[in-house]
């Protein structure tokens, strides 16, 4: 009887370690976004960064962000910017430890002063709260990105060749090249 009470009480405890340790992972691996800012009546919500690069932990990314000043309608714009990681394998986090701001743009522009005191407290925002991103969502990102790429390369924004006239005229679509010469007074 005392056997089964011990052995019992045994495996209570390992389940609960177990779940203890469970749970530490699962918050761990909890992502850190979307990264929340307020500073001097300006709330800064930016969220989970887009990998367009990633090489000796070094990460290029782009973020859609929104800013609200003095509680009043939220503005949408998007900051570009490279961030340093430190990568833990066991667990596939990375945390990033310092991040660099190249570009933020809204749709009607800030003045340049705005700009820099925003781009600061979303540095400041990312020293403070090291967020974390898992190192599957990464590599998932450079994989859209590459075909995104390979896609976006085989588009051909060239103009096509125009053709203009001042008198009145038709467009006949046919197959195959076209071919313009005279018949009898007019041009086809």
């Amino acid at each position: 009887m005392k056997i089964k009470s011990i052995s019992s009480k045994l495996l209570n405890v390992g389940v609960f370690f177990s779940l203890s340790f469970l749970m530490t992972l699962i918050s761990f691996s909890q992502p850190s976004w979307p990264l929340l800012s307020k500073e001097n009546k300006t709330e800064i919500t930016v969220f989970k960064p887009v990998v367009e690069s990633f090489n000796n932990n070094t990460l290029s990314f782009r973020a859609a962000i929104s800013v609200v000043q003095n509680n009043d309608t939220p503005v949408f714009g998007a900051i570009w910017g490279n961030a340093q990681l430190e990568h833990n394998a066991s667990t596939r986090i990375t945390k990033i430890l310092s991040i660099a701001i190249t570009d933020l743009r809204f749709p009607d522009g800030v003045d340049a002063t705005e700009k820099a005191e925003l781009i600061q407290q979303i540095q400041r925002s990312f020293d403070n709260d090291k967020p974390r991103l898992s190192m599957d969502d990464i590599l998932a990102d450079l994989d859209d990105a590459k075909k995104e790429s390979m896609f976006t390369s085989q588009i051909n924004n060239n103009p096509p060749k125009i053709i203009y006239t001042s008198e009145a005229s038709l467009l006949v679509t046919i197959d195959g090249e076209p071919e313009i010469g005279n018949t009898s007074e007019r041009l086809i």
